[in-house]
């Protein structure tokens, strides 16, 4: 192979995998914001309050544990992105934070 067909061959796997990372990052923001918009990890958060009321030691280990064992089943990135959005969602609902800080209006429930 001659060199300029070796740089289009690299050329090309480039972009291949820059089109998949790109999708990648995509699904994810896709797949947060479905879980946000169908208040899944609100619900979660309201259960974690249910189970370990306001006991941070035990709500810490129980998320540590979900967050290591997930990523077995699904992608990295939408699990720390989502266990983020949970874990504010809990604060909030344990009142230890304001609503203001999940970016909702608490007279209208939109965000902000």
């Amino acid at each position: 192979m001659s060199d300029w067909q070796i740089y289009l061959v690299v050329g090309v796997f480039s972009a291949v995998i820059l089109v998949i990372a790109f999708s990648v990052i995509d699904m994810t923001v896709c797949l947060v914001q479905a879980m946000v918009k169908t208040s899944l990890l609100q619900v979660m958060a309201s259960k974690f309050h249910e189970w370990f009321g306001t006991n941070l030691t035990l709500v810490t280990l129980a998320m540590i544990s979900g967050i290591g064992l997930l990523p077995s089943l699904l992608a990295n990135v939408p699990v720390a992105a989502a266990s983020i959005v949970m874990l504010k969602a809990y604060l909030v609902t344990a009142e230890f934070v304001p609503e203001a800080a999940m970016g909702i209006d608490s007279q209208s429930g939109l965000r902000q």
